[in-house]
């Protein structure tokens, strides 16, 4: 213990262990801070510039203007970048990985989608591009907190009845943008990944309200020490041992909290203002530091990247210093000093430029207009140079991008793409330093609390018949649970997917095309893999939208894809979807209105495909007996299939050409053909000319009719449609 006695030691005594925590963390977090100060002094200034903040000046008149240069150019590679909307993509490892790397993939966007992953992938690429380095932290974040139910309200007798419940306003993996000056990194560490350089140790600081710190860490998970009792604010610097309150912090109400992450010991401090809250291993299953760093330029020996502020200083310094030189001078062109004698009485107020102004003299002779000189022409090019200033800061100039004001648009696409080379390195660099770490992080946090069910109690009264059906039905699904009394459901988180359905057919899980949103339930074995991150669409900068309509209505136009939709091998509604998409049009929109009875489930479905085939087995058994049987009204294309299939066997080749079995054959399926061509269906197994190979002849004799008869021919009328009647043969 040391000499002097400090006013916590009072209540908190820590030793052994807890004590060496206690020392580690602030010794460590002193070392950091000094490792990391000469990088600091410039966030400010960096700031400053980007927002352009113009400086007092002591005579109004002078000049203060800011040429916002910095944040033009920041704010166009932001433009350039975010319009892709990179992401990682999660790949299986080994052939078992297939199925659960489907399902992670959609676990990892919607729970980015949730989280606001974009804008908080925004913030810290414009930290990297304004300081250099933009830091962000993945973990699990959960926000409970407590309301006031109304569980009984009855107006005319005045009752209102509430009851106290904790609610979570978010339950997922998030990923948090911080702010560089509550990071302290590893003094000798040169980056966040694996690595011999990476960094073992790392601390982000907060500054709590002391109400906040008592709320958040009342709990056994985070107070497993119980010393949350001995925290208290700031205020005289002798009352603590290790801690020093900041100048900048209140001091009567607010607490400095140090999260200290260690990945070589495998350890998790938490101290707030001299006591240690929590001493344990890593929480998290990947057992990593959980943060990642996108740098802007990278340092190769230095943690701290160099941002385009940096770059960007003495230029923009210097841009301002003739800027303000030139609206000085125009200043005093428009409102110029006077040279006198001494021998006048004139006050400094009569010299003051302004309308029907007058200044007196003794010359009688003196009385005269007296006309400013003409605004030099320098003011009118100043006038064009900050207008090029403001399409610089809104990043709409052509020669910005290096695109010639001449030729087609894919010429401009060409001049553009050679001029963006610095951008794609920085991208490069994003998502192979930041996004794949952020994938990884992510997909360990998914694994391990998606894998744990949520329970929630089944409320209401318990003799009711809605609780004992909720009941009742929970048993039914198995996901029932008695928990000191009480029933509970049991359920695994649920992840939404848009116009897909995954459908799991034994050990393989399927993507399924379909219409609407559609739910599928993460369980344990969905998501429990080995994967591989990598980032979707690589650094490809995509084209303008003009560029984009015009090659999309192209390719859709071409030759080969035409042929491909005709042979059935491209989707001729995902190509339209792909075109309305480009011109900014919902595909859902345009789509025909699916009849109700046509709706419905997979089972449903299965079920009658299933009875269309054993009709069509049905009517071959009685027209191979020789009973006519007209076309079935809206046959559909498989069911025709059976026919045709049958058409081609060895039994019917063997029957003979005139025979009438034939001719009820052909008219048959001739007919359902027709009718679903008529529809929209097309054209059913390649048409009756590829029915049977060797009964061309037999076929052909049975569909052409007889010159000047109209039996076997019905002009305007519908074959095989609903209305129509079975045509005898």
């Amino acid at each position: 213990m040391p000499d002097k006695e400090y006013g916590i030691r009072g209540k908190y005594k820590p030793t052994g262990k807890e004590m060496d925590d206690l020392k580690l963390v602030y010794q460590r977090f002193e070392e950091m801070k000094e490792a990391r100060q000469p990088f600091e002094t410039k966030w400010d200034a960096n700031d400053k510039q980007y927002e352009a903040l113009r400086p007092t000046t002591q005579d109004e008149w002078q000049s203060s203007i800011y040429i916002p240069m910095t944040t033009a150019i920041v704010e166009g590679i932001l433009a350039e970048i975010v319009d892709q909307s990179p992401q990682p993509l999660i790949l299986p490892r080994t052939s078992e990985d297939v199925a659960p790397a489907t399902v992670m993939k959609y676990a990892f966007a919607y729970t980015w989608d949730i989280g606001n992953g974009d804008i908080e992938l925004y913030k810290t690429l414009k930290d990297g591009l304004v300081r250099g380095t933009g830091i962000a932290q993945e973990y699990f974040l959960s926000t409970p907190h407590k309301i006031q139910e109304l569980v009984k309200f009855d107006p005319e007798k005045g009752i209102e009845e509430y009851e106290e419940r904790e609610i979570l306003d978010f339950d997922d993996p998030f990923m948090e943008a911080l702010k560089l000056e509550d990071f302290y990194p590893d003094d000798k560490g040169r980056y966040l990944l694996d690595g011999p350089h990476s960094c073992r140790d790392c601390i982000r600081r907060y500054i709590m309200d002391i109400e906040d710190v008592r709320s958040f860490f009342d709990r056994p998970v985070w107070n497993d020490l119980n010393n949350l009792k001995y925290v208290q604010p700031g205020g005289d610097t002798d009352h603590f041992e290790f801690y020093k309150p900041p100048e900048s912090i209140n001091k009567e109400k607010e607490i400095e909290v140090l999260w200290y992450w260690n990945k070589q010991t495998d350890k998790l401090i938490v101290v707030a203002n001299d006591v240690v809250l929590r001493s344990s291993p890593n929480p998290y299953i990947h057992k990593r530091l959980p943060f990642a760093r996108l740098t802007d330029i990278l340092r190769p020996h230095e943690f701290w990247g160099k941002g385009e502020a940096d770059l960007l200083e003495s230029l923009n310094e210097e841009i301002n210093k003739i800027r303000r030189g030139r609206l000085d001078r125009l200043h005093l062109n428009i409102d110029p000093m006077w040279l006198t004698s001494e021998m006048e009485v004139f006050d400094e107020v009569e010299l003051i430029a302004r309308p029907h102004g007058m200044i007196r003299t003794s010359d009688p002779a003196a009385t005269k207009e007296i006309r400013p000189s003409d605004t030099p022409p320098s003011a009118y090019r100043e006038e064009e140079q900050l207008k090029e200033d403001a399409v610089r800061v809104t990043g709409f100039d052509d020669r910005l991008q290096s695109v010639s004001t001449t030729g087609t648009a894919t010429e401009a696409a060409i001049l553009k793409e050679s001029a963006m080379k610095r951008i794609r390195l920085k991208l490069r660099l994003m998502e192979k330093g930041f996004l794949t770490q952020i994938g990884r992080l992510r997909v360990a946090n998914i694994q391990q609390f998606y894998s744990t069910p949520k329970v929630e109690q089944i409320v209401g009264q318990k003799d009711s018949m809605e609780y004992r059906k909720a009941v009742e039905n929970a048993r039914s699904a198995g996901t029932l649970r008695n928990i000191d009394g009480e029933d509970y459901t049991e359920s695994y988180r649920k992840v939404r997917l848009k116009d897909k359905k995954l459908e799991e057919r034994g050990k393989n899980i399927f993507e399924v095309a379909t219409r609407g949103w559609t739910f599928f339930e993460l369980k344990p074995e969905h998501i429990r893999g080995h994967f591989d991150i990598n980032v979707e669409a690589g650094s490809q900068l995509p084209i303008s939208k003009p560029l984009l309509q015009q090659r999309t209505e192209q390719l859709a136009q071409h030759p080969i894809i035409m042929a491909n939709v005709e042979q059935g091998n491209y989707d001729i509604g995902k190509i339209g979807d792909k075109l309305l998409r480009a011109h900014d049009f919902n595909p859902d929109d345009f789509r025909v209105e699916v009849a109700q009875e046509e709706v419905g489930t997979e089972e449903q479905r299965m079920a009658k495909v299933t009875k269309e085939i054993e009709m069509a087995n049905v009517e071959n058994e009685e027209m191979r007996k020789g009973k006519p049987i007209g076309p079935t009204p809206y046959a559909t294309p498989k069911h025709t299939s059976i026919h045709l299939s049958y058409m081609k066997s060895e039994e019917f080749k063997r029957i003979p050409q005139n025979s009438p079995v034939v001719k009820i054959f052909t008219n048959h399926a001739s007919g359902e053909m027709e009718a679903q061509k008529r529809r929209g269906g097309g054209e059913t197994g390649g048409g009756v000319a590829g029915a049977a190979s060797s009964g061309m002849n037999k076929m052909q004799g049975a569909l052409t009719p007889n010159k000047g008869s109209s039996k076997n021919a019905m002009p305007a009328k519908m074959l095989g449609g609903g209305e129509t009647p079975p045509v005898a043969g």
